[in-house]
């Protein structure tokens, strides 16, 4: 028993170093309300609390394409880990039409976190590498 309580505390322990380490890493902005654009893995961390924001990927992306004539604006999802105090949460976040679902903001900690934009836009015929994807973000208390 005493075994597997070491080894259940040793793996937390881990887990938060890592996680720490990670945020470590991040783009350091004064905040305490900040707007900024992150590449895909991207990080930014505010200085006056410690709040990062670290962008993971696109998990969908439906916006009409440039130069291209749409029934509807279409969307584009995009996933980001949230930080802070040693608390981390994964949401998913959206920009475009939200008449369909999605949502553009979401509250963490005392935070307030908006999705103002993914750039590059969409083009017929093309796939945007995750690579190539940007997000705009918006936080303030």
């Amino acid at each position: 028993m005493k075994n597997s309580l070491f080894v259940a505390f040793a793996f937390s322990f881990a887990v938060l170093i890592a996680c720490t380490a990670r945020m470590n890493d991040c783009k350091s902005l004064p905040g305490p309300e900040e707007t900024f654009t992150l590449s895909r893995g991207g990080c930014a961390m505010l200085k006056s609390d410690g709040f990062s924001v670290r962008f993971d990927s696109v998990s969908g992306d439906s916006r009409c394409p440039v130069n291209v004539q749409c029934m509807w604006a279409g969307r584009v999802d995009a996933i980001f880990t949230l930080m802070k105090d040693g608390e981390q949460k994964t949401v998913t976040l959206s920009a475009g039409d939200l008449g369909q679902g999605g949502n553009a903001v979401v509250r963490f900690r005392g935070e307030r976190v908006h999705l103002d934009a993914v750039e590059p836009m969409t083009e017929e015929g093309k796939k945007i590498a995750q690579k190539d994807y940007r997000a705009t973000v918006s936080v303030k208390k």
